[in-house]
């Protein structure tokens, strides 16, 4: 099929794919597609090994092994790193999610262009999921199936939000936001090799620029930018050589706070800013501004100014003319 176009490929419980669907896939990984694979219980784990992971060289960030568990002896998501963009949605959650899982694939990473974002409470703290990159595109490997199966994740209230955030990921945009929280990092994902000493951040109301904190780290055949010193909202602009990327760092929520204020915090304030309170009720902001003006109207002087200019110049053309003549 033609993959031009499409943002995220999701392999769910495929029984087993073929040496042309595998080429098709690394190409459009490799230019920047996102991939999910989801084995399950009709997934064949040697050809998935053969044809994508390759001996480490597919686009499979990790190499499978038979299934195990049983549903007598359910085990759990251990944990997750809570520090990646995709489980930025869980910010504030309390641990793990805990719906158990019956069956999932044992899985060996590779041991480059591959990472660990979430591990199961085993013995040997198998992971459950593998993120893996391949050129400019991600991939995202699940060891049990995104369906109830083997597991009741599905069941649980992290699986739309997690799905959801691993959609945006593999498809470019997530982590990769131009607009984030105060004290949240600005990321930028280059196709250029990148030293933190080429790489200046311009913080809000022109400030000097700063290239402290920066730290640039190789992301498959990408290279990943981060900044955190995002504590004052404004405009940011990362400049990395020639070009500039810029982030908009938003305001703490709490200043949007929308609740009527009371009346004694209307008397501090008043009192504070020095400022007259009007009430609609008695009297239209429209009235009140104009018997609060003070001064002397200029305008029809300006335009008597115009006037008498404009006749003047008249006068002088006339008598200009007249005396060329």
């Amino acid at each position: 099929a033609d993959l031009r176009g499409i943002s995220v490929i999701i392999l769910a419980n495929v029984p087993q794919i073929t040496a042309a669907n595998a080429r098709a896939l690394e190409q459009y990984v490799y230019e920047g597609g996102g991939l999910l694979v989801a084995p399950g219980g009709l997934s064949r784990v040697e050809n998935y090994n053969t044809l994508l992971y390759r001996n480490g060289s597919g686009v499979l960030p990790a190499r499978l092994s038979s299934p195990v568990g049983a549903w007598s002896d359910p085990i759990y998501v251990a944990s997750v790193d809570s520090e990646h963009a995709m489980f930025r949605f869980m910010n504030g959650w309390q641990g793990a999610p805990t719906s158990p899982i019956g069956r999932y694939f044992p899985a060996v990473p590779k041991p480059l262009d591959s990472k660990v974002l979430a591990v199961l409470a085993t013995t040997a703290s198998d992971p459950y999921a593998i993120e893996g990159w391949l050129g400019r595109g991600r991939v995202l490997l699940l060891t049990t199936p995104l369906d109830t199966e083997w597991n009741q994740l599905p069941l649980s209230n992290f699986y739309l939000p997690f799905l959801q955030s691993a959609i945006r990921y593999l498809s470019g945009s997530g982590g990769l936001s131009r607009n984030v929280p105060a004290g949240e990092p600005l990321v930028a994902v280059l196709d250029e090799p990148v030293e933190e000493k080429n790489v200046s951040i311009r913080g809000p109301e022109e400030t000097p620029a700063i290239r402290g904190g920066i730290v640039a780290t190789p992301l498959g055949q990408r290279w990943r930018v981060q900044y955190s010193g995002t504590r004052t909202p404004g405009i940011y602009r990362m400049r990395v050589g020639n070009n500039e990327i810029t982030f908009s760092v938003q305001p703490p929520r709490e200043e949007s706070d929308l609740t009527p204020l009371t009346v004694e915090r209307w008397a501090d304030l008043k009192k504070q800013l020095s400022f007259d309170e009007i009430d609609p009720t008695r009297e239209s902001v429209g009235t009140a501004v104009v018997h609060a003006r003070s001064g002397r109207e200029l305008w029809l002087l300006c335009l008597g100014g115009v006037v008498l200019l404009g006749m003047v110049e008249l006068w002088i053309g006339g008598r200009w003319s007249g005396s060329r003549s």
